[in-house]
């Protein structure tokens, strides 16, 4: 017996919206994605109100002020500031690892705003190869941060910084 060729469409269009048996994920359109702009613009909007909180000097460090010591990080806002301003030597002063910490910090934001855009979820950040990468440079910049924050309580790089 012969389908007829409207019988056959509607048997390929079902067929479409089947899950693909061997990894059980719906199938691909090549509809254009829907951007998820509403959600990105909240976590733009949130990260530039968070920094603006932090350079402008709204917000004291919780580190410094409960134990009385220089933070790892401390020294990141005046550095970041001081290199706003073009002066590199004082933002080297300040805190050396600061410009490449807030380097990968703006360009992970940048990413994040990305991601949103296209997906409505952060939940991807870290994956890919430049997720990956960031989250790398990321790290390490922290730790070396870290390390330099104790070898400046030992009196290195100028000792800490005043408080």
């Amino acid at each position: 017996m012969r389908q007829s060729k409207t019988q056959l469409e509607r048997t390929a269009a079902t067929l479409e919206r089947v899950p693909d048996p061997v990894t059980l994920s719906a199938p691909t359109s090549d509809a254009p994605s829907r951007l998820f702009v509403g959600r990105a613009l909240r976590y733009v909007g949130g990260i530039v109100a968070f920094g603006a909180l932090l350079f402008f000097r709204g917000v004291g460090c919780p580190f410094a002020t409960a134990f009385h010591v220089a933070c790892p990080a401390c020294g990141s806002t005046r550095a970041v500031r001081a290199l706003v301003h073009g002066d590199v030597a004082a933002a080297l002063r300040f805190n050396p690892i600061a410009p490449l910490v807030a380097g990968a910090l703006a360009a992970l934001a940048v990413r994040l705003a990305l991601v949103v855009l296209r997906e409505g979820s952060p939940r991807s950040l870290a994956e890919g190869r430049p997720g990956r990468a960031l989250v790398a440079v990321l790290v390490g910049a922290v730790t070396v941060q870290i390390l330099v924050w104790g070898l400046r309580l030992a009196g290195y790089f100028g000792g800490p910084l005043a408080v």
